[in-house]
């Protein structure tokens, strides 16, 4: 007892000792580490600026006057200045573009200037006939005015303008009036959906605007606004223009977002093979882009015998204006500080030190940028920096002259070859090396903000790594002397090949089988301790060797990444099922799990459609497969055949696992283009639809699918696809669910005549209209809780003696049946609801 009560005692000084020893490694550190939690601080809970500043003022004055709390002070006075700068940050000026906004889009006319694009903006690939989208073009204006109808006023705040047909002749610095219909960004409204609102808010841009191809919807007004921020986009633009100028049409985005950042006309479907494959840090600009600049403008400066100080300088300069061209992202405003720091830190003659050009580089990004220091991209960058360094450097030190001494002895008895052989051989096994200590260190990460993990990331990393760099060894020079005679078909095509390369990797492994997984996620307690653990690991407090540091990052990983899927696996063998309809606007996709007769998941997907086309499943549905862990959608059920129903099928199945697919009786028969295209597309990828029909049960065990509609003899009327929906009813632990599709007229009141027994959820026929949402069909089903799948342009639910929501305003809805009860909760509205009451 004596010697477990000194523990904390001696535990105490050690660790006052080891944050001593790091303050004076690195002084900056402790600021950076207030100063963000009061950044933090202020997006969780945003106050008047005024209170952040007075308290900082004070508790300087503290430090000033008392050296005993002088760090404590100095340390709640960053906190409460990084407090105060984030909030006015988040604060709307009261002639914000916001308070105009609403989620519902209204006619609005704005005027402002262009600050960034156009640009085109990818177009989701069109697979059925006769719904072919225009091209749509994007750009950002700070807006200045607004007419009210008697004249303009006064208005502040940035807006994404998206617009269809041929690129405007617009450029940075324009100023322009323009017609369109104004509405807030969009927020997410599903599970694992990505938050634009958010994140066009931490960009600075408050609503956005979409306009219609017509000649008086914008107008150019007289005069430029010569502005940073435009110059600087303006040289973006034109070296993206430039570059796509010299690549073959099929990579030229890829060039343009390997050499300056322009990441936002990358195809998705690119950028996806990138994302899955974990080697989409090659599109992004990060230190490898700044490292190559900065070491070809060295190379450069010694070949025309520059000094070295103005040389560094000329550097540090170059690498920040670099920087700032490419878009200022996280990434490379954090490479870009530590390039400075380090070139000024050689230029006072001071030892670089990790930790310190670090938290400088945190402190630039936390002042410049503080709304993107949490993001994913923000923390893998400099993660990644750390990791890098000591996977490189951070266990041994440089070669004792007895070691060179006796690898040179070695080489003397081999051969030319096979010197050239075992310098490469070992090159690579570093380089997968450093792929492997990095994967290890992220991948807790990307699969708590991602819900994915990408296995052959670990195979893909170093080949492509390595195309990127030679690319980026090919793309400046391409950038700056491209108009040369005979560079630009020399560089041009050398740069074209590389691309071609990473993306032909990237597509192979894709295909490979578990290329990645769909996993949930380590839990955020225990995401904290494993980058506690590895920063002291960073920072030199843990004393390490490789093979130690291998094994105690591949027990870390697996025990954090063995826990979510433990907790899924457990979920599995409880008896019920699992439905949630997703808000896909106009259309239809319900998610089901349930328990089969073995106690693992089956998974049904109940229709897959929306008016706004197969990009639904990009955007919404596979995000939602993922954060629920979902590999494999065993059955695909299609209930008619209209487009906002079966639209994205194919896409899902492109992107998702899909064992078995089934339609209608009457599917088939529809005289459309669309249904020829997606049966022909289907037959392609080697899966042959199955018909379900009245009478027909899928047993999973503990739960039952019964097909209540429609039977084999309404085929004559397969033009009329709402009567021959597939209706599908769900039943586990006593509950039951109705899945219903667009059923309506004819085919509702067969399925009333059926016997028609009562469910607990009812999924609302024809998206809630009033023709197929009929006092019959209410009576007979009883429901406690309606949900309906709708959009801006459909009908309201009606009111009745049940619960209504709606997918429009609730988001997506969860269902959740088991043997303890029955519950449902609404994602947007965070509304819970106990059914079984």
């Amino acid at each position: 007892m004596a010697q477990a009560a000194t523990l904390p005692a001696v535990a105490l000084p050690g660790i006052k000792a080891w944050w001593a020893e790091v303050v004076a490694r690195a002084p900056i550190l402790p600021v950076a580490i207030a100063f963000s939690a009061g950044i933090f601080g202020a997006e969780w809970q945003p106050l008047p600026p005024w209170l952040g500043v007075f308290p900082a003022l004070v508790l300087a004055w503290v430090a000033w006057r008392m050296a005993p709390v002088r760090a404590i002070a100095l340390a709640l006075a960053f906190l409460a200045m990084g407090h105060a700068w984030r909030s006015s940050a988040l604060q709307v000026k009261p002639d914000g573009i916001m308070g105009l906004a609403r989620d519902t889009p209204s006619p609005v006319r704005l005027r402002g200037v262009v600050v960034d694009g156009p640009w085109e903006i990818d177009a989701v690939a069109q697979q059925f006939p006769g719904r072919i989208p225009e091209n749509q073009n994007e750009w950002i204006v700070d807006t200045f005015e607004v007419f009210d109808g008697a004249g303009w006023c006064p208005v502040s705040g940035r807006v994404r303008v998206r617009r269809p047909g041929d690129r405007p002749d617009l450029a940075p610095g324009w100023r322009v009036e323009m017609l369109g219909r104004l509405s807030l960004v969009s927020r997410a409204m599903n599970p694992g959906e990505v938050d634009s609102r958010a994140l066009a808010l931490r960009t600075g841009v408050q609503a956005e605007m979409r306009q219609l191809a017509l000649p008086d919807d914008l107008l150019p007004l007289p005069g430029r606004a010569w502005r940073i921020d435009c110059l600087l986009a303006a040289i973006r633009q034109w070296g993206a223009i430039r570059l796509r100028g010299y690549l073959a049409p099929d990579v030229a985005d890829l060039g343009a977002a390997l050499i300056l950042g322009d990441t936002r006309p990358v195809g998705r479907a690119d950028w996806q093979v990138f994302m899955k494959t974990g080697v989409i840090h090659v599109l992004a600009i990060s230190g490898q882009h700044l490292v190559f600049l900065a070491g070809g403008l060295i190379f450069l400066g010694r070949i025309f015998s520059v000094a070295s100080r103005p040389l560094r300088l000329f550097v540090a300069l170059v690498v920040g204006l670099y920087a700032l061209i490419t878009g200022g992202n996280p990434s490379a405003v954090r490479a870009a500080a530590t390039v400075g720091s380090v070139s000024l830190a050689w230029l006072g003659r001071r030892q670089v030190s990790l930790i310190n050009t670090l938290a400088l580089s945190w402190m630039v990004v936390a002042i410049f940028q503080p709304g993107d220091l949490g993001s994913t991209g923000s923390l893998l960058s400099f993660l990644a920096t750390g990791l890098l360094y000591w996977s490189v450097n951070g266990w041994s030190g440089p070669p004792t002259e007895e070691d060179e001494a006796y690898e040179r002895a070695l080489d003397l008895g081999r051969s030319a070859w096979a010197r050239t052989g075992l310098w490469a051989m070992r090159w690579v096994l570093a380089a997968y090396w450093v792929n492997l200590i990095l994967w290890l260190g992220l991948a807790p990460l990307l699969a708590s903000r991602t819900h994915m993990l990408s296995l052959v990331g670990l195979l893909l990393g170093p080949p492509v790594g390595c195309l990127g760099a030679m690319g980026l060894a090919v793309g400046f020079p391409l950038l700056f002397l491209g108009q040369i005679p005979g560079v630009s078909l020399v560089l041009g095509g050398a740069l074209t090949g590389l691309l071609r390369a990473c993306l032909a990797l990237a597509r192979g492994g894709e295909s490979l089988p578990l290329a990645w997984l769909n996993v949930t996620g380590p839990p955020g307690w225990w995401l904290v301790l494993f980058y506690f653990a590895l920063i002291a690991g960073l920072t030199g407090r843990i004393s390490v060797t490789p093979r130690r540091v291998l094994a105690c990052l591949c027990t870390l990983v697996a025990l954090g990444l063995a826990e979510p899927l433990a907790r899924q696996v457990a979920g599995r063998g409880e008896p019920g099922w699992r439905c949630t309809v997703l808000a896909v606007g106009h259309g239809g996709c319900a998610v089901v799990e349930m328990t089969d007769d073995m106690g693992g998941r089956r998974v049904l997907v109940h229709d897959v459609g929306s008016m706004s086309g197969p990009g639904m499943i990009a955007r919404v549905v596979e995000p939602y497969l993922r954060w629920r862990g979902i590999q494999v959608v065993d059955d695909l059920v299609i209930s008619h055949a209209d487009l906002d129903h079966f639209a994205g099928a194919l896409d899902l199945v492109d992107r998702v696992r899909v064992r078995r697919v089934w339609t209608g009786p009457g599917f088939a028969g529809k005289a459309s283009g669309a249904v020829r295209v997606f049966l022909d597309g289907l037959r392609r990828r080697s899966l042959e639809p199955g018909i379900l029909s009245t009478g027909m049960v899928l047993d999973f065990g503990e739960t039952l699918v019964e097909v209540l509609h429609p039977g084999l003899d309404v085929q004559a009327a397969a033009d009329k696809a709402n009567e021959l929906s597939v209706v599908l009813r769900i039943s586990a632990c006593g509950h039951s669910l109705l899945l219903t599709g667009d059923i309506e007229g004819p085919g509702l009141t067969r399925l009333l005549e059926s016997g028609l027994g009562k469910v607990i959820v009812l999924q609302a026929p024809h998206h809630g209209s009033r023709a197929a949402l009929t006092p019959g069909l209410l009576a007979k089903t009883s429901p406690r809780l309606l949900v309906a799948q709708q959009g801006l342009r459909d009908a309201l639910l009606p009111i009745g003696n049940f619960i209504g929501w709606s997918t429009r305003t609730q988001g997506a809805v969860t269902v959740e049946a088991t043997v303890q009860g029955l519950r449902a909760n609404a994602f947007a509205t965070a509304e819970v609801v106990d059914l079984a009451k």
